[in-house]
């Protein structure tokens, strides 16, 4: 697969930007091993009398899980906020709405999005994808930069240029067998053209799917998340990178452990001065008994047997040193150093958890300048596509801006709060409807006054004034 994968790479991006990504490639399939656990592995000396320990405790896989779950564990909320007070543009966005939350419900996109945060902590990137056409329903997916090359425009690198997917469908030992998916984007001149086929292991086409065909938005219809990074930065930063020298020593310190506790767990007994004949009829067992006799070269000696044992002394120390390194892998991602089950185990209020995830929450936050980005990006798409298409059932021409809202999965105090905003209604710093909007937004607020103004004057004529 190289040889023509990088003959068509240097063809679509140039010599440069193809070595550059193909380096890259490399280099990330490394991240992965490291991050399934093999790849943390490390040479041991060879030519000893024992098989050193090896012992991998896959910290990384676990806490860039923990930071995926809690960004993502809870999808967020997605509205569209119509622009402007008229009755039917707010339909329109209403309308608009309902169809984003089809198309990702169909696409499983709670499901696909804490799998697509691993994929951009460990790979640097990650691509969201919208696909569909004519004849087809609109769908979203994510797709891990080991499946995706891509160049961008040299006046403004948020502008994709040239963005191909590619991945092997079936391998096989011979190359005419093998199988690999493509597709292409090319954006010129302000249009857009996809071509899609299946190409064998030589880079022969198979079956050509989509022959090249314009699209009918000016903009390719993806758009790649890039993890951390700096300013103009096209490739981001691998999470596994930062966490590999900290769980390298962790691990190498965990197996020395386990190694020099199996040494010193059963002690040895020396003899000194006996006959050889004695020490070949030692037998060991319990209460055995040990004919030591002096070995009769040895005209001074005396025969004798000692026990020799050893002191672990060293185990603060190695204590100690242990959980600063689980700390400073911890810090390096802002995870607290108990899981959010253990807090809450412990009854600790939602605002405290709060303080204690601050480190994690401002991280996540962080990170979802780049993700609110896509995903606003990932709406527009779905509507232009879908006015285009013909699919656009009564939100065509709506005017609109994208709201998303984080969520993470802290239990907020709102009995608590709830309670403070009652006593702010009774003290009268707080309208009733202002409560009602906040904790029924379900309901109809006006009627809800309402019926409270009738109920109170029904009280009043029966047993006089109430307040």
């Amino acid at each position: 697969m190289n040889a023509w994968r990088d003959k068509m790479l240097e063809g679509l991006l140039g010599k440069e930007t193809a070595q550059r990504l193909i380096e890259e490639q490399n280099e990330l399939l490394k991240y992965y091993r490291m991050y399934d656990g093999p790849g943390q592995e490390w040479a041991t000396a060879s030519g000893l009398d024992y098989i050193p320990t090896k012992r991998v405790t896959n910290n990384i896989k676990y806490l860039i899980k923990e930071v995926a779950r809690f960004m993502f564990s809870r999808t967020p909320e997605i509205t569209i906020q119509p622009v402007g007070e008229e009755q039917g543009n707010a339909e329109k966005c209403a309308a608009l709405e309902s169809f984003i939350r089809q198309v990702l419900q169909k696409s499983r996109f709670a499901g696909a999005l804490p799998k697509a945060g691993r994929d951009c902590f460990i790979g640097k990137r990650v691509a969201l994808k919208v696909s569909g056409g004519p004849q087809q329903p609109l769908r979203v997916g994510f797709r891990p930069a080991l499946e995706v090359w891509a160049d961008y425009d040299p006046e403004d690198v948020n502008e994709l240029s040239t963005l191909l997917y590619l991945y092997q469908t079936h391998d096989s030992s011979r190359e005419d067998e093998q199988r690999f998916w493509m597709q292409l984007y090319r954006a010129q001149q302000g249009q857009v053209t996809v071509e899609e086929r299946i190409v064998d292991g030589l880079g022969q086409t198979v079956e050509e799917r989509i022959s090249k065909t314009r699209l009918p938005i000016p903009y390719i219809p993806s758009v790649v998340i890039i993890n951390d990074g700096l300013t103009g930065d096209t490739l981001g930063e691998s999470e596994v990178e930062q966490l590999a020298q900290l769980a390298d020593a962790y691990n190498r310190m965990t197996s020395d452990d386990q190694d020099a506790l199996r040494f010193n767990m059963y002690p040895q007994t020396a003899f000194t001065d006996a006959s050889q004949e004695s020490l070949a009829n030692i037998k060991v067992a319990p209460k055995a008994i040990i004919d030591l006799q002096t070995d009769p070269v040895r005209m001074d000696g005396q025969a004798k047997a000692q026990v020799l044992e050893s002191g672990l002394s060293y185990n603060d120390r190695l204590e100690a040193l242990l959980n600063r390194l689980d700390t400073d892998m911890r810090k390096m991602l802002g995870v607290p150093p108990k899981s959010l089950d253990e807090y809450r185990a412990n009854g600790i209020s939602g605002k405290a958890l709060r303080a204690l995830y601050w480190p994690l929450i401002t991280k996540c936050e962080e990170k979802w300048a780049e993700w609110d980005t896509a995903l606003t990006h990932m709406v527009g798409c779905l509507y232009d596509l879908a006015v285009a298409y013909k699919q656009a059932e009564g939100f065509a021409g709506a005017r609109f801006t994208v709201g998303i809202e984080h969520l993470y999965p802290i239990t907020d105090d709102e009995e608590e709060e709830r309670a403070l905003d009652l006593r702010e209604v009774q003290a009268r710093t707080r309208s009733r409807r202002s409560y009602i909007d906040k904790w029924r937004p379900n309901d109809n607020a006006d009627e809800e006054i309402q019926q409270i103004i009738s109920e109170q004057r029904q009280l009043e004529e029966q047993f006089g004034p109430v307040f």
